[in-house]
């Protein structure tokens, strides 16, 4: 680990195109800073970094497993559609008949 002093408008450059700039010290206490990068480059505090890695790891499925369910939920939907198309059909029939 790099580390470094600077002062309040003290810049710190990683690469060619990362920039850091300190903005303000608060009370002696805080670091208030700017950051510079380009847009393909995400930069999170570290609480909300492992917040999203913590969301993206509980998003991961089985790719089986889940392939499994999607295929699930397809033949109901589809079996579903069926039925309503078959039901609609009987019904057409039905009133054909009465006529």
């Amino acid at each position: 680990m790099l580390v470094v002093t600077r002062k309040k408008n003290q810049v710190i450059v990683i690469g060619d195109n990362i920039v850091i700039k300190v903005i303000d010290i608060i009370d002696g206490e805080y670091v208030k800073i700017g950051v510079e990068a380009p847009k393909s480059v995400s930069i999170h505090r570290l609480e909300v970094f492992d917040t999203i890695v913590k969301e993206n790891k509980a998003g991961q499925h089985d790719p089986i497993t889940l392939n499994k369910t999607v295929l699930n939920e397809l033949g109901k939907l589809f079996k579903n559609r069926a039925g309503a198309e078959n039901k609609k059909d009987e019904e057409t029939m039905q009133n054909k008949i009465e006529k």
